[in-house]
């Protein structure tokens, strides 16, 4: 693109300045026309006008003049505009290429995931962003990850490292986190616990139980359920409970969630009586 605008103005100026000095120009002198070049007819016009043809010569001078200097001012714009431009680009790239840099020294490899380095540098900007808000922060081991490269080798050991990484991506995906490979077998997340966001969800009823009948596989027959809740946010939508409980269980909040789910168990128990259906023991466990 800046090749072919410094082409198209260098070409602009050079039939310019052709068109200023070897145009004919049609003068009237003594009442008839010639017609002559600027550089070959000024001499004759002087020979024949006297001082009319010096005043005639001095305005296609000034004309000319002002062609030259018109033609100019434009190759000098088109040249502005490409070395602007040519800063511009240059100044996207170098950008472009830090945060390449930057990516690429504070990601994990293997897992993708931020390494300690990237982990420290962008958690200080993440809690910076957000002064009002409480943080939590997760650390994950997988113990005696070793004897998965014992048994299995190390690639088995890497799939198995990356596709937890994938899981802890996804699971803080409906959140404000951040995620890390530590080191080894360690992780690690940064994540925001926004009490009011909770408070709202409880009261709008964001959210829902759900009933997870238990089997008899010896008796062929349903001998109770589970409580289950999901989160269905407004625009997050369904929010696995692996995200929220943990954060819910440090600030406290747990316990009215609980409460909630009792009396929404106690609910469906009630109308389940109501249609006929029924009743079996249900436990609550959150998951």
């Amino acid at each position: 693109m800046n090749a072919r605008i410094r082409k198209l103005s260098t070409v602009l100026f050079i039939l310019v300045f052709m068109f200023s000095v070897f145009y004919p120009v049609k003068l009237c002198v003594g009442g008839e026309q010639h017609t002559e070049h600027v550089t070959v007819g000024t001499e004759e016009f002087l020979d024949e006008g006297g001082g009319r043809g010096e005043e005639i010569t001095g305005k296609l001078q000034r004309g000319n003049a002002m062609v030259v200097f018109a033609a100019v001012a434009f190759a000098a714009v088109c040249l502005g505009f490409v070395v602007y431009n040519k800063k511009k680009t240059a100044r996207k790239f170098e950008k472009a290429e830090q945060e390449l840099y930057r990516k690429k020294i504070e990601r994990d490899s293997l897992t993708g995931l931020l390494n300690k380095e990237g982990f420290y540098l962008r958690g200080k900007e993440f809690l910076e962003k957000h002064p009002k808000e409480q943080a939590s922060i997760v650390f994950i081991n997988v113990e005696n990850f070793k004897l998965i490269n014992d048994l299995y080798g190390v690639r088995s050991g890497d799939r198995f490292l990356q596709y937890l990484a994938m899981v802890i991506r996804e699971l803080c995906r409906d959140s404000k986190a951040l995620c890390c490979r530590y080191e080894a077998d360690h992780f690690v997340t940064l994540t925001l616990e926004s009490l009011g966001e909770m408070k709202g969800a409880l009261k709008t009823k964001q959210f829902k139980a759900y009933f997870q009948p238990k089997y008899d596989m010896q008796n062929d027959q349903i001998i109770g359920a589970e409580a289950l809740v999901r989160w269905e946010h407004p625009q997050k939508g369904t929010i696995s409970p692996g995200v929220f409980i943990t954060v819910f269980e440090k600030n406290g909040f747990i316990g009215r969630l609980d409460i909630y789910i009792y009396v929404e168990t106690c609910a469906f128990l009630k109308r389940c009586r109501d249609d006929g259906i029924p009743l079996y023991p249900i436990s609550n466990i959150l998951l």
